[in-house]
């Protein structure tokens, strides 16, 4: 090969056969100095990323065994007993067995407002393990401690009829309720987790359906949250016997087509079979209109009426 690219060179440079050999020569010091530091450096990477590789797996390892070694340990040390999972403390939790991040999470679940309404509902909490659950359920007795407080309340003494009675107020404000399709923008900031935006947000809508008939509607806004939802139907009631109903035998298309149940061409169509068949006669007869679907037909069910002067 050498031999080829000296031919070569005194071919075409008119180089002499000393001249070629050293042409030869320096090209590959050249290139050796070119090319060596990057071979150089990538043996030192390949080297230090072995051993990272290999530090790695030791220190998964060496964790691993020491978990397996400490499970045994850890279970025979929990010590189940009764208790509400809507009052203990995140350390109560972890000292039977739940994780720390989940433990943080049913405290923070809590505080915005949400409460376990039986002992199942603790399989619904996120990255839970089933089966730690399944060793608690035995000992989890929801309301158990309020209820005996409420008891001993009850049952106090005449020097402290005083508290007694405060407690009896207390009990029966809480009966209490304010009607959501009512209540003011100031009055749903008071429930934790809603503020000025998520209040006038819940109003807004409600000015739109022309009023609520079912808590379930609140899924519908956006950005409330489940457990802010639930606080809501524990501090309110639903009132729709004044719910404001469409006439599907007066109303416009304009009219119809401003409910957030109804779209322009839903309404266009209700018109249309207006139009071609007569006035409905019952609510029902709305189901004959083609692009009607039995979902969309029982959420408008409270809103529509057949009473050309509504």
């Amino acid at each position: 090969m050498f031999k080829k690219i000296r031919i070569f060179i005194i071919d075409q440079l008119g180089f002499s056969l000393t001249e070629a050999n050293g042409t030869i020569v320096l090209s590959f010091i050249i290139l050796s100095i070119i090319f060596l530091p990057i071979l150089h450096e990538k043996l030192i990477l390949q080297d230090t990323l072995a051993t990272s590789d290999l530090a790695e797996m030791e220190k998964w390892y060496d964790s691993l065994t020491t978990t397996i070694k400490k499970k045994p340990e850890e279970i025979s040390k929990i010590k189940f007993e009764f208790f509400d999972p809507n009052n203990i403390s995140s350390s109560k939790w972890i000292s039977f067995g739940i994780e720390s991040r989940i433990a943080d999470r049913i405290i923070n679940f809590r505080n915005a407002g949400g409460s376990f309404r039986k002992s199942e509902d603790l399989y619904k909490i996120y990255g839970i393990d089933s089966s730690t659950v399944s060793d608690l359920l035995p000992y989890a007795l929801i309301n158990s401690i309020s209820k005996e407080k409420a008891s001993k309340n009850y049952s106090k003494s005449k020097q402290d009829e005083d508290d007694k009675n405060y407690y009896e107020a207390q009990s029966a404000k809480s009966w209490i309720k304010i009607d959501l399709n009512e209540a003011s923008a100031q009055e749903l900031t008071k429930i934790y987790g809603i503020g000025k935006r998520l209040s006038e947000r819940i109003i807004k809508y409600r000015g739109a359906l022309g009023g609520y008939y079912s808590e379930k509607q609140l899924f519908q806004i956006y950005n409330l949250e489940d457990s802010v939802i639930y606080k809501i139907s524990e501090s309110f009631v639903i009132d729709s016997t004044n719910i404001k109903t469409l006439s599907i035998n007066g109303d416009s298309i304009n009219q119809l087509a401003r409910h957030p149940y109804i779209n322009y061409n839903l309404a266009r169509a209700i018109i249309n079979y207006r139009i071609n068949h007569g006035d409905y006669v019952s609510i029902s007869d709305l189901k004959q209109v083609k692009i009607m679907n039995d979902s969309i037909f029982e959420l408008l069910l409270p809103y529509l009426s057949t009473k050309s002067d509504d």
